[in-house]
């Protein structure tokens, strides 16, 4: 699984992933996180076992975060609704799809880059193309409490 091999993990800052940035952090993986207002990214990692709930809270991430981010093998990210093509319904102010678009803008995520959207199983749906935008980055997978999705 490419989430095992990945060295670095982007996790979005909602609040709901807040276990998945802790898990990264605790497995020696490095967290790869967005500082507040899209104004760059930090890379964070070493974090003692003791502050890794601080370190993975947004209001952590610029105490515990240094540098400016680096490659990401996995992107991950929350949403309103998925469908299982990987077209993705964020919360309306875009912030994933442009995380994403200046990660590999800044050569720090390409084409091989794993995107993963972790939603509960009631927001998976066979089909929201209606819904997309061109702008909208859509995700290889999906991870809900019952399962993992290969999107198609």
């Amino acid at each position: 699984m490419k989430f095992r091999r990945a060295k670095a993990v982007f996790v979005a800052p909602d609040y709901v992933l807040k276990t998945l940035r802790e898990l990264v952090l605790i497995i020696g993986k490095r967290l790869v996180v967005p500082l507040p207002m899209m104004q760059g990214f930090r890379e964070i990692s070493d974090v003692p076992p003791s502050k890794v709930g601080e370190a993975s809270s947004p209001r952590g991430f610029k105490t515990f975060a240094t540098g400016t981010g680096c490659p990401v093998d996995v992107f991950v990210q929350g949403a309103v609704a998925v469908d299982l093509k990987g077209n993705r319904i964020g919360k309306g102010r875009g912030y994933g799809d442009r995380e994403f678009r200046i990660l590999t803008e800044r050569g720090l995520a390409g084409e091989e880059c794993l995107k993963v959207c972790v939603v509960h199983d009631l927001q998976v749906y066979d089909d929201l193309s209606h819904l997309v935008r061109e702008r909208d980055v859509a995700v290889n997978a999906i991870v809900t409490p019952k399962r993992i999705v290969k999107c198609a």
